[in-house]
């Protein structure tokens, strides 16, 4: 299995749960991209009873009141988790009540699962309390905590949770303002969590959309080392929207030397994007892209050329791979063209299967990772907004590359839309349960990619966090 030798690795998707980290926790003692997953009382609650008690919440209150008796918190957090299971109404008070308990007072465990229980209960009025409570409790960086549980809520409440979201990024939401302000948390940092939040509640059509573009144009196309995170965030959340008006201002920060990170997901969100600008713009880098030496471990200067040819064919489909070919041959670099090789499989795929059903077909029973990726790419084109579509790319999720799967949860949140698909989620949910406990730490980002995509595309009620 390919393994990149830039730094941006799965760090990027998992950022965001990193930046607020170095903002207002401990830092991490081994490279973020494969940071040792929490100890196992820390990922979740015990589970309760099949049946819950009908006075959870009575019960609850009482150890919220006097937590004497739950001094690690389990008792709480497992009340919490049944109230979520419940769906019922009347608990979404005392949840909130819950996050409003004072840091000192209540273990961490205890504001994600009330976290997570309001994202099953579809809670829009939790909104501002979740967003609160990022940044009331900081967490050492993981997959399961506070900030990882309130992104699977609020993809779970939806299109409901996008004003708060759109304040938080222009700092116009008081609560949040104030709480960053105590914790010396720069604004950049809260908008790259509004922004990658705002990418899972709404679609390309939002008026928030002009917001997240706004940030990538100040950002100044990320030359900075302060504005980088700011034109990465923003490119990535525009890329997983769709945005073609954004495909021409990321483009034109693909010049020049580059760093992996803004460089790999700027080039990422354009082929997340697609369309015939798109595509001509990643062909281009085939034959131009370098980064800073300083950035990537030797010899991989130019590995952005060799990932154009992947993401241009994700971009552009069968009609790509002309002039992804001309580019290769025109390249004088040896090392661009042995590590494109790669790919040869994914480009033959995509010039003998140029019509739907051959897509369908390579997408279910592909051997090559890449160029099931690519038909995946060019079925979402041919049946956009397509449940059948979509559970046929998350039934190919298991693909066993880390930046493919990334891509296969994208496109099924994509085509599925909110509610859509339950099958898709159990689809996901069953290779991510198979592989609990001996997965690979790349797969991360794939992880993180896949929960966001069954918060979503799930049926009310779902709990995220277990799939």
């Amino acid at each position: 299995m390919r393994v990149s030798h830039t730094y941006r690795q799965t760090w990027m998707s998992r950022s965001v749960v990193a930046l607020l980290l170095l903002a207002c926790g401990p830092k991490p003692t081994s490279s973020p991209a494969i940071a040792t997953p929490p100890p196992r009382e820390t990922q979740r609650a015990e589970p309760p009873p099949a049946e819950a008690p009908r006075d959870d919440r009575a019960r609850l209150g009482a150890l919220v009141a006097d937590p004497a008796s739950d001094a690690d918190g389990s008792k709480r957090a497992a009340l919490c988790a049944a109230l979520g299971r419940s769906k019922d109404p009347g608990a979404i008070e005392l949840l909130l009540y819950v996050l409003e308990q004072a840091p000192e007072r209540q273990p961490a465990i205890v504001y994600r699962e009330a976290i997570t229980a309001l994202g099953m209960l579809g809670a829009s009025e939790a909104t501002d309390a979740i967003l609160a409570t990022i940044f009331r409790v900081p967490e050492v960086a993981s997959t399961q905590n506070v900030l990882e549980r309130a992104r699977l809520a609020l993809a779970q409440i939806g299109p409901d949770a996008a004003a708060p979201l759109a304040a938080m990024l222009a700092g116009k939401h008081p609560r949040v303002a104030e709480l960053a302000e105590a914790a010396g948390i720069e604004h950049a940092i809260v908008e790259t969590v509004a922004m990658s939040f705002l990418a899972l509640v709404i679609d390309g059509e939002h008026a928030a959309v002009q917001d997240i573009r706004d940030v990538l144009t100040s950002a100044r196309c990320g030359r900075d080392p302060e504005q980088s995170g700011r034109f990465a965030f923003a490119a990535q959340a525009l890329g997983r929207l769709g945005d073609a008006k954004s495909v021409a201002p990321i483009c034109a920060c693909l010049s020049g030397v580059l760093t992996p990170e803004p460089g790999y997901t700027s080039a990422e969100a354009l082929a997340f994007i697609g369309g015939p600008e798109a595509t001509r713009c990643l062909t281009n880098l085939i034959g131009t892209a370098s980064y800073d030496r300083e950035s990537v471990e030797p010899g991989f200067e130019h590995e952005l050329r060799w990932e154009a040819v992947r993401l241009a064919a994700l971009a552009g489909g069968p009609k790509s791979v002309p002039g992804i070919r001309a580019a290769l041959r025109k390249s004088k670099s040896r090392e661009v063209k042995k590590r494109a090789h790669e790919f040869a499989a994914m480009l033959d795929a995509l010039e003998r299967c140029t019509d739907e059903a051959c897509a369908a077909e390579l997408v279910a029973h592909g051997t090559d990772a890449f160029a099931r990726e690519a038909a995946a790419f060019e079925l979402a084109r041919r049946q956009p907004r397509s449940p059948d579509a979509a559970l046929a790319i998350a039934n190919a999720f298991a693909v066993p590359n880390f930046d493919t799967r990334v891509s296969l949860a994208m496109l099924t949140r994509r085509l599925a839309g909110r509610g859509g698909c339950p099958p898709c989620a159990d689809a996901l949910a069953t290779v991510l349960g198979a592989e609990r406990g001996k997965m690979d730490a790349r797969m991360q980002a794939a992880v993180l990619e896949a929960r966001a995509t069954i918060a979503v595309v799930s049926a009310s009620g779902t709990d995220a966090r277990t799939k």
